[in-house]
């Protein structure tokens, strides 16, 4: 059976990552777990973590939407490679949840065919999707396709345009949109190319040795500046890569708001995320009655969260 090491990326809810933790060292037998804590935003003692838990240390500065996000996720990600050497990682926030036993998700790894699952979509640098009207958020919402193309294809260009007497110049902005235009600016082509998708995401060892690539530096460099990069980078790495065999299906649930932002889940949802094919769940809010519903499924009903010491 394969081995599985586990990114955390964290900034806040002490109490909510001990717990996560925990049910990770109780499912897999105390796996490597990698965490990059931001500090800056809240503390975090980690002396009352077991052993097996390592941080990134010094830690990045994250802030929603930035490439901070994709540095902090890397670092983790190096870290894990460096002390251990799982045949699989999964990248999880603090508000994820396992729902699924440790020999399901074994076995299903083990006769896996692929080296990744990441939600991701193919972003045609080639055209400007048509304009669709509001409906559901997500990847595989209809507007996806031209919201990605203006997030990581399109380009605003400030044209400085007047000066006001007190505050200095202002600036108005072109927006390109038309493909020709816009080439010189980007580094897709016809055997490159552009991938959007999911942030959180199951890989193996091969995968991350094409996310730790040192040729990934000009590709980050180039969505350093868009919003948001962590949902573009690694699916662009992954998706371009000719050895790996992607599989598009993420396994974490996640259910969408409208505006493209995951909703926190409740007990109404555990019927759908149970039916469902993935092994996480995400976001929960701290304290959730849920967590106790999906500890009870898991057998860790009694399994009390605990306070290390070392």
């Amino acid at each position: 059976m394969p081995s599985i090491g586990f990114i955390l990326l964290t900034h806040r809810d002490e109490s909510q990552i001990l717990r996560l933790v925990d049910r990770l060292n109780a499912l897999f037998g105390y796996p490597p777990i990698v965490c990059h804590h931001d500090f800056s935003q809240s503390s975090l003692l980690g002396s009352r973590f077991t052993s097996n838990v390592r941080f990134v240390q010094p830690h990045v500065q994250t802030r929603w939407g930035t490439i901070s996000l994709v540095t902090a996720m890397l670092r983790a990600l190096r870290l894990l490679y460096e002390t251990s050497d799982p045949g699989w990682f999964y990248l999880l926030s603090g508000a994820d949840y396992p729902i699924r036993d440790r020999d399901t998700i074994l076995r299903e790894l083990a006769a896996s065919p692929f080296d990744a699952y990441i939600q991701l979509k193919r972003v045609d640098h080639t055209r400007v999707p048509e304009r669709v009207g509001d409906d559901a958020g997500g990847l595989e919402s209809a507007s996806y396709s031209r919201l990605a193309y203006l997030r990581y294809i399109a380009r605003s260009i400030p044209i400085p345009s007047w000066r006001h007497p007190h505050r200095g110049p202002a600036a108005m902005h072109l927006h390109l949109t038309n493909p020709a235009l816009l080439k010189p600016f980007h580094l897709f082509s016809d055997t490159f190319h552009c991938y959007a998708g999911g942030q959180w995401f199951a890989a193996n060892s091969r995968a991350a040795a094409a996310l730790l690539a040192p040729e990934n530096e000009r590709l980050i460099k180039y969505f350093k500046g868009r919003f948001p990069p962590d949902e573009v980078v690694c699916p662009t790495i992954l998706g371009n890569a000719s050895n790996l065999n992607i599989c598009a299906e993420s396994k974490h649930y996640i259910r969408w708001e409208k505006g493209h932002h995951p909703r926190f889940l409740d007990r109404h949802d555990l019927p759908a995320v149970l039916a469902s094919r993935a092994h996480f769940a995400r976001k929960f809010a701290h304290g959730s009655p849920a967590l106790d519903v999906l500890d009870t499924h898991l057998g860790l009903a009694s399994h009390h969260v605990r306070a290390y010491a070392g």
